[in-house]
């Protein structure tokens, strides 16, 4: 008989998950198959279940496997598995992130990327509310650190915004809460 090392991932059944981010930072995941498509006139499903003052932030349709990248305003990256998400229902609020996750203080997160693979081939844009534009290797985040590494250094209370996911060609357009915007390459990146 032979011994070897099974890893968690390996009895993961893969399946598709959708994975809701409220803007208080409470995470959640539901099975893709619990939603579906409604006809005309229909009226709705509840989602979630939020606080008054609480709202959705971002929805991700991926795949259970998927490692996802985490980035908060203060420029830093976390790396979680998406099946590490606790399951809850649509009419929980889910789980603090801050339960998940190693933040510090004042730190909430800003954007979330499913990554199936880290392709050398993609990139990532992360822009600041400063106006800061930083373009990165995909590649470059496919060693997980307990803790997170900084993904783009900030100076002058300037604060992460956003990140996409690009192929090294897009079209990018960054606009300003005073309605100005600017569209471009991102090979000028």
């Amino acid at each position: 008989h032979e011994e070897s090392e099974i890893k968690e991932e390996q009895l993961i059944k893969e399946e598709d998950i959708v994975i809701t981010l409220t803007y208080s930072g409470y995470v959640k995941q539901l099975p893709l198959e619990q939603y579906k498509m409604q006809r005309r006139g229909g009226k709705g499903v509840v989602g979630a279940q939020l606080k008054e003052e609480d709202a959705i932030k971002q929805v991700i349709v991926t795949s259970n496997t998927n490692q996802l990248l985490i980035f908060t305003n203060k420029g830093k990256v976390h790396w979680i598995k998406a099946y590490e998400i606790p399951e809850s229902s649509k009419h929980s609020k889910g789980k603090h992130i801050a339960n998940l996750l190693k933040l510090e203080k004042d730190e909430n997160i800003n954007a979330v990327l499913s990554v199936a693979k880290f392709d050398a081939n993609k990139f990532i844009i992360a822009a600041t509310k400063n106006g800061l534009i930083k373009k990165t290797n995909l590649e470059e985040y496919s060693n997980p650190r307990y803790g997170g590494i900084k993904a783009i250094n900030l100076k002058n209370n300037d604060e992460l915004v956003d990140v996409k996911i690009t192929d090294g060609n897009s079209t990018v357009v960054l606009a300003t809460s005073n309605v100005f915007a600017l569209k471009f390459n991102e090979s000028y990146v």
